[in-house]
């Protein structure tokens, strides 16, 4: 058919047609964009996860799993190791790093071949971490661990070598900065050497 400006008139059959026709290629067109973007986000989405569960295993090197009181699992921080003083004040009794002498409330002397020392030093380091600290250093020292004790808060640690004992109490009496406080008792328990070798060249009668 032609209308009055002599173009050719279209079936309405064959125009509704060739729209639905043009929406299906739009549509097809939209759909492969959203698959494409839909594939760009489950890739970048793998990488994500991927970091996150590196970092998260990288993390747990660090820690170590406990079960709560709960029955749930959780993480804690490592326990933290305390290290000694390159010279500590009583040669062979460690201090950790940190720890200072409260000189007016300690005091050490020597009589002969045997000695007494009461010593008293202050840290902010946890008093568990202390009781680990001298559980590891003492034998380095030649003290063997005797007893250990936990009573209302306070660790006692005792050690003897030879002739001598040593008494390690740590609390919470330190105070507000320094909270711990390690106090270190040494005593002559035996017979002193220098007595006992005096005695041994004396006459028999």
């Amino acid at each position: 058919m032609v209308d009055n400006f002599g173009r050719m008139n279209e079936p309405t059959d064959f125009r509704t047609k060739r729209a639905t026709f043009s929406r299906l290629l739009r549509a097809e067109s939209g759909s492969a964009e959203d698959g494409r973007e839909v594939a760009m986000t489950g890739r970048w989405m793998t990488v994500f996860c991927a970091l996150t569960t590196l970092a998260w295993v990288g993390g747990c090197a660090d820690t170590q799993m406990i079960d709560a009181s709960s029955g749930a699992p959780r993480r804690v921080d490592p326990a933290v190791e305390l290290i000694a003083r390159y010279q500590p004040y009583i040669p062979d009794v460690p201090v950790p790093v940190g720890f200072k002498l409260d000189q007016a409330k300690s005091r050490d002397y020597t009589f002969g071949a045997g000695r007494f020392v009461d010593h008293v030093y202050k840290g902010r380091d946890d008093k568990m971490a202390v009781k680990r600290f001298y559980e590891r250093q003492m034998p380095i020292n030649r003290w063997e661990l005797t007893t250990t004790m936990f009573v209302v808060g306070d660790v006692v640690m005792d050690f003897e070598k030879e002739t001598e004992r040593c008494r390690v109490a740590v609390d919470d009496s330190g105070g507000i900065v320094n909270r711990t406080c390690v106090k270190i008792r040494v005593w002559t328990s035996g017979p002193i050497p220098s007595r006992v070798a005096a005695a041994d060249k004396r006459p028999k009668k």
